[in-house]
């Protein structure tokens, strides 16, 4: 399911995050910019993983997708 998601997430525009790290267990996203803006693709990419049944954590800034 990480593999699937992360060719999804490749595949996006995302505007406020970027890919940083991919395993087997995890995906990490960085956060490029800290604006408002941010928070609705924090909510879709959360959205995204849900639909994996992947757990979604974001501390404010980064966020962290595992199994």
């Amino acid at each position: 399911m990480i593999k699937r998601l992360h060719n999804v997430l490749s595949n996006l525009e995302l505007k406020y995050h970027m890919l940083d790290s991919v395993n087997e267990d995890s995906i990490v996203l960085v956060a490029k910019s800290l604006d408002a803006e941010g928070v609705m693709e924090v909510m879709y990419i959360k959205e995204l993983a849900d639909k994996y049944s992947l757990v979604t954590k974001w501390d404010g800034s980064n966020i962290e997708i595992r199994r």
